[in-house]
């Protein structure tokens, strides 16, 4: 035993020696001599070490790179004109709908009294408005396509580019304005507040800011009815804000229409 271990130590000295003793070009051809090294085609070291499989989050330099933001971008356009020319055509189809209902000739008994002629008359409105209605929730599903989309753009150049921030803009503004028709405030508030940050040409318009006050004192009225007191007085803030800020862009500081707002906000 002892000898066998005295000849691995021989054997581990000799090779040490014969590699530090080698020619430079002896030692380049190395994996010759030692058996069983064939150098791996793969690995991290090999020509794999440019797949993405090999270390999956390399996939960020595509996602930020200028070409792939220009195609995200042009998906998100693509939604956002589905989108328009879709609720168009919605409106489009309820317009042709209430002139139907308007050539159609009506015979009405006169004991009826004028009440069935107005109980048709809803039922037609009730008609063309579900056209509305479906119009702007297809629409809905399309903007929220486009704003997706928009947020997978992460390169810096294409982010400031004026078309990128106008089309990020009149998604926004699309959504809220269908959202707010359809009564859906606490949707219409979250972009609202988002579009108002996009810059302070947005920041200057002022119906975002009357559009957000309603939304605020939606939720207002609803803590109320919960009896959230801490959260009525949080969006009663918010909206005498908003109706500030409102009044100020839309008549400016020295009107009479800010000294009623402020001192209407004064009171309470």
């Amino acid at each position: 035993m002892k000898f066998i271990l005295k000849l691995n130590l021989l054997l581990v000295l000799l090779s040490v020696s014969i590699y530090s003793e080698a020619p430079e070009d002896e030692l380049n051809s190395v994996k010759v001599i030692i058996s069983g090294t064939k150098e791996a085609e793969g690995g991290p070291w090999g020509k794999e070490a440019d797949d993405k499989k090999a270390f999956k989050d390399v996939r960020i330099f595509d996602e930020i790179s200028e070409e792939y933001s220009k195609e995200l971008l042009k998906d998100a356009a693509k939604n956002f004109n589905e989108s328009f020319s879709g609720f168009q055509k919605a409106r489009e189809v309820a317009r042709k709908k209430q002139e139907e209902f308007e050539k159609e000739e009506k015979y009405y008994r006169p004991e009826e009294g004028g009440w069935r002629k107005r109980e048709d008359e809803e039922k037609e409105k009730r008609v063309t408005e579900k056209i509305i209605i479906q119009g702007r929730k297809a629409a809905i599903a399309s903007l929220i396509k486009a704003m997706k989309t928009m947020d997978k753009i992460q390169n810096p150049s294409v982010e400031k580019n004026n078309v990128y921030l106008d089309l990020k803009a009149s998604i926004y503004r699309e959504y809220i304005k269908h959202q707010f028709a359809l009564k859906n405030y606490q949707q219409t508030a979250g972009i609202l507040e988002k579009y108002l940050k996009l810059g302070e040409d947005y920041e200057k318009e002022p119906h975002p800011h009357k559009m957000l006050a309603m939304c605020y004192e939606f939720n207002q009225k609803y803590a109320a009815k919960y009896k959230e007191k801490s959260v009525y007085e949080h969006y009663k803030n918010l909206k005498y804000e908003q109706l500030l800020r409102y009044t100020e862009l839309a008549y400016g500081k020295d009107s009479s229409q800010y000294d009623r707002v402020l001192k209407k906000i004064s009171r309470n």
